[in-house]
């Protein structure tokens, strides 16, 4: 490459760098909801986060259980064979 290409290339990133990005779309405010929206969407999220904290419970215990029997029996280990 000649010099002046490079310094094309250059100058070219550092003005990508340097451009002023394009203004952010502000978003249309929804308008209040209701009492009665705004409890159902409370009870949703509350059902949510209960269902992640249960599948994440579950998760946890499963592997305790697997180390505890992994560390209780480590000889049946050795003993599983391939099918």
């Amino acid at each position: 490459m000649r010099a002046n290409e490079i310094n094309d290339d250059i100058m070219l990133e550092a003005m990508s760098i340097l451009a002023p990005k394009p203004p952010k779309v502000a978003k249309v405010p929804k308008p209040p909801s209701t009492p009665d929206q705004a409890r159902v969407a409370n009870l949703k999220a509350a059902k949510d986060r209960a269902s992640t904290a249960l599948a994440s419970e579950r998760e946890r215990q499963k592997r305790a259980k697997a180390v505890k029997t992994i560390s209780s029996n480590p000889s049946k280990l050795a003993t599983i064979k391939p099918g």
